[in-house]
């Protein structure tokens, strides 16, 4: 079988060497790492599926993951304008001819001898540009800390010529026979020949690695079994290609996309639980209570505008305590206007509690640390009057924020229906602190038009913290921060048309929860703490310079919850 591949180059390409191409690695990564941790977020124009390597994996596969390297549609074209906000970065070095260039001098300089093979001529002829990954099942969890659990999992690299890409992978099997690795030895599958070689080292025992040349990819698996799972998977037809279930997430993300992973989340929690059932069985079961609304799956793609990374992720819609839902209140509008990063979290009270319960279950099941720590919490308990995991009770909707203004400052505000049961788990939190810091806190209290207010003020360059229980709300501030009641709405985040247009590009609105990172305002902010003499440090803030912000958002959609996060340069 042969997949065609398409190439857009540009006119001009910049001079290559391998320093552009680290430059740009470090671009494209930095990227895709802020976006793989804030999580991934609508975009007009959806509706594709799975790529065509998802016919090996099967319809309940554990975790898939795809690439698509040659960049379908307009993703070169992005790509490549994305890259060119940054004038060290030779966007020819990865999506041109300098490619091959580059790689093929990498791997001259590993081998520091005459390399046996090269990109250009060993490679590039029948690579695809499609790769994936596929885990049949998450591996369990071992009894024995130091045992390594080599999982069920395959590598499918796309081919667009079959006959080259079983010599190359013979040139190194052969390679790997002369260096002393062992003896491959063959068997046949379905008129498909698998080359399989035992592995034995301190701390894996009898690991088998596996590979075959089927009709457009090659197969590399942890195993000759694997192998065959893959290729009567293809051949039959309960694949994750056509799965019902799975279907529906993956037409929701953008049609057009770099990546795209799909999680069975049902199974991964359930391997979780099965290792945690013996390890720490108390936590084990508060967890599966906590579980229960939890998605079947998540699904997830990376894509690009000319001006942004864009990560989108689908999901399920369950119900239960952590399900997804609209804020009760524009939360951004109670936010200082030069916050440089926001977030706002719907329930948090529930969240705060669940986590805190998980924890002292943890703890349970800890017999080093744990019963000196619960006895403090015990200790806490008895003296307050105020279960631990009933603290943050009162709290319903959240939002958090850190800013900048000569020194760091931030805060937190969040509604409230119980303002009696929040003065009253505050006070006992506060007596808490006091008791342990002693004379280096010291605590003051007044009541302002109805509110109370507690002021903590210790020494040793803490910064100075602002508590404020209305009627309604509860602010928290440090440093700077604004407390409640000093802040004008006009001049609140929730009404700066930057961020109310970055947040409405990722689909969200006023009462969406959602994430806000000021990438420019956070790189001002280093900068103007920086010494004059940090020629170092401003060259590698330099770097940062295209960033614009950070913008994420979840709303629900069909029964479906689709979430957005876009890294923008400017």
């Amino acid at each position: 079988m042969t997949v065609q591949t398409h190439e857009l180059r540009p006119a001009a390409p910049r001079p290559r060497s391998r320093l552009a191409l680290a430059a740009t690695a470090a671009v494209v990564a930095l990227t895709l790492g802020i976006g793989g941790v804030l999580g991934a977020f609508l975009i007009n124009g959806r509706g594709a599926g799975l790529g065509s390597l998802a016919s090996f994996a099967p319809a309940d596969a554990a975790m898939y993951a795809e690439v698509d390297l040659a960049l379908p549609g307009a993703q070169r074209a992005s790509l490549t304008a994305f890259l060119d906000h940054w004038s060290a970065v030779d966007p020819d070095a990865v999506l041109g001819d300098g490619f091959a260039d580059v790689v093929d001098g990498l791997i001259l300089d590993s081998t520091r001898a005459a390399p046996p093979f090269t990109y250009t001529d060993d490679l590039a002829p029948w690579l695809s540009g499609q790769f994936a990954m596929i885990m049949r099942t998450w591996p369990a969890t071992p009894t024995d800390p130091m045992a390594v659990v080599v999982p069920e999992a395959a590598v499918i690299v796309g081919s667009r010529d079959d006959a080259a890409a079983g010599a190359f992978a013979e040139r190194l099997r052969n390679l790997a026979v002369d260096d002393g690795a062992g003896t491959f030895e063959s068997s046949e599958h379905a008129g498909v020949t698998i080359w399989s070689l035992s592995v034995t080292t301190a701390t894996v025992a009898n690991a088998e690695f596996a590979y075959a040349v089927t009709d457009g990819a090659l197969v590399l698996a942890t195993g000759a079994d694997e192998v065959r799972r893959a290729l009567d998977t293809r051949a039959g037809t309960a694949t994750l290609a056509t799965s019902a279930e799975v279907g529906p997430l993956v037409a929701a993300l953008p049609a057009e996309r770099v990546g795209l992973s799909v999680m069975d989340m049902r199974a991964s929690l359930d391997a979780t639980l099965a290792g945690l059932s013996d390890l720490a069985p108390e936590l084990a079961g508060r967890l599966e209570g906590y579980l229960t609304g939890v998605p079947d799956h998540v699904v997830g793609s990376i894509s690009f505008e000319p001006d942004r990374a864009v990560m989108t992720s689908v999901t399920e819609v369950r119900e239960g305590p952590f399900a997804p839902r609209p804020l009760s209140a524009a939360m951004a509008e109670r936010i200082p206007s030069d916050a440089l990063f926001y977030a706002a979290i719907p329930g948090l009270g529930t969240s705060v509690g669940a986590g805190i319960d998980l924890f002292l279950a943890g703890l349970a099941s800890n017999e080093l640390g744990g019963p000196m720590a619960l006895d403090w919490v015990s200790g806490f308990e008895s003296t307050t009057g105020v279960a631990v995991e009933d603290l943050f009770s009162w709290a319903e909707d959240a939002a958090v924020y850190v800013g900048y203004d000569g020194r760091p400052s931030g805060g937190l505000v969040a509604l409230t229906n119980d303002a009696s049961a929040a003065r009253n788990q505050i006070d006992a939190l506060v007596g808490a602190l006091v008791r342990e810091a002693g004379s280096d806190l010291s605590v003051e209290t007044e009541t302002v038009g109805g509110a109370a207010v507690t002021r903590l003020v210790g020494g040793q360059g803490m910064p100075p913290v602002e508590i404020v229980v209305g009627d309604h709300s509860v602010s928290l501030s440090v440093g700077e921060g604004i407390a409640l009641g000093k802040l004008d709405v006009a001049a609140s985040l929730g009404l700066v048309d930057r961020f109310a247009e970055g947040i409405g590009s990722v689909g969200g609105d006023a009462r969406s929860p959602a994430v806000w990172v000021d990438l420019a305002g956070i790189l001002d902010a280093v900068a103007d703490s920086m010494p004059e003499q940090s020629t170092m440090m401003m060259m590698v803030l330099g770097n940062f310079e295209p960033f614009d912000f950070i913008a994420g958002a979840t709303h629900q959609e069909g029964g479906l919850s689709i979430s957005r996060t876009d890294i923008a340069v400017r």
